[in-house]
């Protein structure tokens, strides 16, 4: 960790916050957590921990990656998970020592989430989160522009649609987007069927397209 320290003074940095992920979910990859925490201690940082992914998943029983290592979990300065996946629930939460908590108690404004919800709902009286939602989850397929193809609908426009995140740079090399589902237990064999059949068409599509394309050129 070579520095020449911050730009002006180039004196040493006081506050260095290293953040890394349980679980980095497109390729599975685990962190290697003692690696990380020698590097907490060598150069006295503070350690950020995001087990969204490992959480419930990792560890004899499902206490994530600090209890997959046999890590002390005081170690880590903030412990963030969510309850949506392992968990099957709502919500998340931040751990941490008293002090943080009680910072993060005083200084959070669940005003600005609650506003938030509400334009995304269309709540607010206003159609620019129905809009937000439906352009930054749609794909447009057969664009040259788009790094994945895929047919994405917003599920709430029809009840048949298929609802598909698209895994892109940066959180994917440009070369290796790709498309992510989500399944849970109240997917029927038709629906996966239904989607199958989409990929298919989806496939002959731009195998066309790229032919027609070729012969032009």
């Amino acid at each position: 960790m070579q520095s020449l320290g911050q730009p002006r003074t180039h004196w040493p940095w006081r506050k260095i916050l290293i953040m890394v992920e349980g679980i980095y979910i497109m390729e599975g990859s685990v962190v290697h957590l003692p690696d990380i925490v020698s590097l907490k201690k060598k150069y006295k940082t503070y350690l950020y921990l995001d087990e969204a992914h490992s959480i419930g998943a990792v560890g004899p029983t499902g206490k994530g990656v600090t209890e997959l290592f046999g890590l002390d979990p005081s170690d880590i300065d903030v412990m963030m998970g969510t309850f949506t996946k392992s968990f099957g629930a709502a919500g998340g939460y931040i751990a941490g020592k008293k002090e943080l908590v009680d910072y993060l108690h005083s200084y959070s404004h669940s005003a600005q989430i609650l506003r938030a919800m509400k334009c995304i709902m269309g709540l607010d009286g206003t159609t620019v989160g129905e809009q937000h939602v439906f352009f930054s989850r749609e794909v447009a397929p057969g664009s040259r522009n788009c790094d994945i193809h895929c047919i994405v609908r917003e599920r709430t426009r029809s009840e048949a649609a298929i609802s598909v995140g698209a895994g892109r740079k940066t959180a994917t090399p440009i070369t290796e987007a790709r498309a992510r589902f989500c399944l849970s237990a109240t997917h029927t064999q038709a629906m996966l069927d239904q989607v199958s059949t989409h990929r298919d068409m989806q496939t002959h599509t731009e195998r066309d397209a790229n032919t027609h394309r070729e012969r032009d050129a």
